[in-house]
């Protein structure tokens, strides 16, 4: 009877969203066997019980949930015009996958009231231990040295900081959740620099800097102007700020990847809105889009495969429709974040909300 609890749904659920964001990471440490990670695996698995599920159980989520399934609806009728039908239909199988499984999450893991908690402390705890072994070399081909950024086998190293940031800030939110065990608070605060120093050594621009504007707008619009909230924040970016520049110093990184993580040129700039303009101009000649998952079709020409921008893909491989539905469930999102009560729950919804948002958008 323990084993079939230790085994339900429930927990296999909360099981697969922890380790969901690593499954690339599985690429680095078994090559060739990409996918059929266990992970995938799993979530497939779980993705068969979505029937047992009411849509309309799943408030206040129903009308985003409702838009995803019109946006799948959507890329599977593109594969009719798109460049490429494997991978269009490859691509509309993955979105409905992962639209199922996410009914069956919301489903089993709502009621628990407790889940914010167990979501934070377990994805942080996890993150550091991806963070330890990655800066150990374990995914990489190659031997580590502190005058390259970070490497993995068989995956881009983009990916793998964004997980890990994703990892980095649940762990901020666990620490500015209330009546917290001293033990579990020091543990997270030590997985949680690590995985700052990990995202350092990667010289990712985008994660660093997105963390730090995730970490501004919610705190702004999460807590009241109290003085217990304004120093727990202001003392965990002076120890933040006081790493970064310890780690810069003592040259545990090379300033050339430091260089790279503190300047933001006019280059780089112009170079994302290049990539936007091209995307939205290949599009103006092609009012259907290219079909899901073919944007790289509107590159072709500048021999590059995406827009770096969730938006601009959305336009570009499903139309206006697409566009339209991808702003949609944002602006739907932050809406429903706004509503929540609870001030430290709230923090760590917009901390995911707003790094989600600058990861879609990609312009540093």
């Amino acid at each position: 009877m323990n084993l079939l609890k230790i085994f339900s749904k429930k927990n296999l659920t909360f099981f697969a969203i922890i380790l969901l964001p690593f499954d690339q990471i599985f690429t680095s440490a078994f090559s060739g066997f990409s996918y059929w990670s266990p992970l995938r695996i799993l979530t497939i698995f779980l993705t068969l019980f979505f029937f047992q599920y009411k849509i309309k159980h799943l408030e206040p989520f129903k009308s985003i949930i409702l838009l995803f399934y019109a946006y799948c609806a959507l890329a599977f009728i593109s594969v009719l015009w798109s460049k490429n039908v494997v991978t269009g239909i490859s691509y509309s199988a993955q979105l409905l996958i992962m639209l199922l499984f996410t009914i069956v999450a919301v489903s089993e893991l709502v009621r628990d009231g407790q889940i914010v908690r167990k979501l934070t402390f377990y994805g942080s705890i996890f993150g550091g231990i991806m963070a330890v072994l990655s800066l150990m070399g374990f995914f990489s081909a190659r031997e580590l040295t502190l005058e390259h950024r970070l490497t993995f086998t068989a995956i881009g190293i983009n990916a793998v900081a964004i997980s890990i940031g994703f990892a980095f800030l649940m762990g901020i939110s666990y620490l500015f959740l209330q009546k917290q065990k001293r033990i579990n608070i020091i543990i997270v605060l030590v997985v949680s620099l690590l995985m700052f120093y990990f995202l350092i050594r990667t010289g990712t621009r985008s994660t660093i800097i997105g963390a730090l504007i995730s970490l501004a707008f919610a705190y702004t619009l999460s807590f009241s102007i109290k003085l217990k909230y304004f120093l727990r924040f202001a003392l965990l970016l002076t120890l933040l700020f006081f790493i970064f520049n310890y780690i810069i110093i003592e040259k545990y990184v090379s300033e050339r990847i430091a260089t790279r993580i503190v300047e933001v040129s006019v280059d780089d700039l112009d170079s994302r809105f290049n990539l936007w303009h091209i995307g939205i101009n290949w599009y103006s000649n092609n009012i259907f889009g290219a079909g899901a998952g073919n944007e790289g079709v509107a590159y072709h020409s500048v021999h590059l495969k995406e827009a770096h921008n969730v938006f601009v893909s959305s336009l570009i491989q499903l139309g206006i429709p697409g566009f339209l539905i991808t702003l949609f469930v944002s602006a739907k999102l932050f809406f429903i974040i706004s509503k929540i009560k609870n001030s430290s729950y709230k923090f760590a919804a917009h901390l995911i909300y707003f790094f989600l948002i600058m990861q879609t958008l990609k312009s540093i």
